[in-house]
Parts: structure tokens; sequence; C-alpha cells
């Protein structure tokens, strides 16, 4: 894959506010009442949608880490590591400065990494979140050893720039602790899609703490067909 294509690739990770296993995620299984979930949800979008009103966004420094397999066999074609900062924005595209970037443990220049940033898509928690979302409190669950609510996120119309999957919320005090799904309708060359994401409270907004992601990739003639693994890790987070 070209770098300029795979960078772009992965620059549009960030725009969806996550796959592996639930090694980390035991279920209760306790099912929660259509009651009982309207009123979680109104709590949750209560604390959340002023966050958005408040704050721009985040700054953060991270390293990010891209594996890219041929999906067929298995076998490993290309790595690449980059630690950047990013300034990352609810409603307008990010900005990224690159500290450092290696492909197949070989040092590069910064100007090697490209990544097209664009616009992110609706936000699930701000005030026209439920306008564009479906949302329902599915069950009781572990996530980390904490006790949390699992809310269902279905947007009531898919487009591939909408979110589709689950919010992961502690009883106690509603914070964000997880956010797994994919897109709600891959776009061309994307033929699978799927992230997990895990976040941290700073003061009262949630920030990304670290995350997975996979994707794969095919693109006629110009793009074999191939699956990127990508794992993010936060080093610092502040809000804007």
């Amino acid at each position: 894959m070209r770098k300029s294509r795979m960078h772009h690739i992965v620059g549009m990770l960030a725009l969806i506010c996550i796959c592996g296993t639930h090694s980390m995620l035991a279920g209760q299984d306790a099912r929660v009442t259509p009651e009982q979930s309207e009123k979680i949800i109104g709590k949750i979008y209560k604390k959340y949608a002023p966050v958005y009103k408040k704050y721009e966004g985040t700054l953060s420094t991270r390293q990010v880490d891209v594996v890219e397999y041929n999906p067929i066999t298995n076998q490993m074609i290309n790595r690449s590591s980059a630690s950047l900062i990013r300034k990352d924005y609810f409603y307008k595209k990010s900005e990224i400065t690159v500290l450092q970037f290696t492909q197949n443990d070989k040092p590069m220049k910064a100007s090697d990494y490209q990544s097209r940033e664009e616009r992110p898509g609706p936000q699930v928690l701000d005030e026209e979140g439920r306008k564009i979302y479906s949302a329902r409190i599915t069950r009781n669950t572990i996530v980390e050893n904490k006790k949390c609510y699992q809310m269902e996120v279905v947007p009531w119309k898919k487009s591939p720039q909408l979110f589709e999957g689950s919010f992961y919320f502690t009883r106690d005090t509603l914070d964000l602790v997880l956010v797994e799904g994919t897109v709600a309708e891959l776009s061309y060359p994307l033929k699978e899609f799927s992230m997990k994401l895990y976040f941290e409270m700073i003061n009262d907004l949630p920030a990304l703490r670290s995350g997975s992601f996979i994707m794969r990739v095919y693109i006629p003639v110009l793009q074999p067909d191939r699956r990127f693994v990508i794992s993010v890790k936060v080093l610092d987070n502040k809000p804007m």
C-alpha cells in the first residue's frame, strides 16, 4: 500500500468517536427495562451534552502502531510506528504534529507520515445526538472490574460517517469507560472495520486512553487485499 493512502486511512480513524476479544469485559447480563433505560439515558445526556459546549476537544501525545497483513495467509507485510501530538476537535478537522516515525524499524522523515484529516462525523453524546441515534440501555455488565451499563447505539439512518455499537458507562457515576463497534455502513474501499476504545475521565471530559482498530481494504489493480491492525496508546491528555 502506498504510504499516503495507508496514513490517510489511519487518519480516518480519528473521525469516529475500537476490534478485539471481550477478555476485559465480563457480562452479568442483567436486563434493563425500557423505563429504566430511558431514565438512565436521560442522565447520560444531561452529564455529557454540556461538555461539547465547554470544550473544543482534546490535546494529546500518543503512540500509533500499524501492522499490515495479507488477510488470506495472515502474513505480515509491513509495520510502522509513529509518535504524534494531536489536537482532536469535536466539530472540525484534527491537527497533527509528527514527533517520530519509523517503518519496518527504519527511521523515516516526519514528512513521510501522511494523514489527510477530515471533519468528524456527528457526535453521539452532544445535544443533537438523540436526533441522529437511537440509544437504549441493554444490560448491566462488568468492564475492567467496574460495574457498568451497556448502551447500544444505532443511527436512525445509516451512513459511513455514523457510528454503530455500544458505549459502556459506570453505574455509579456514569463515567465513560469503553466504546466498541463499527461504522454504520461500510464505504469503498473498506471491506471490514471494527474498533475498541478505552476512556478515562479528565475533569468532566471523557478522553481516549488506549484503543485498537481492525480494518480491511481492497482496491482492484491499485491496492491488494490487506488487513490493518492499529494500536493507539495515549501518553498524555488534556482538554482544549
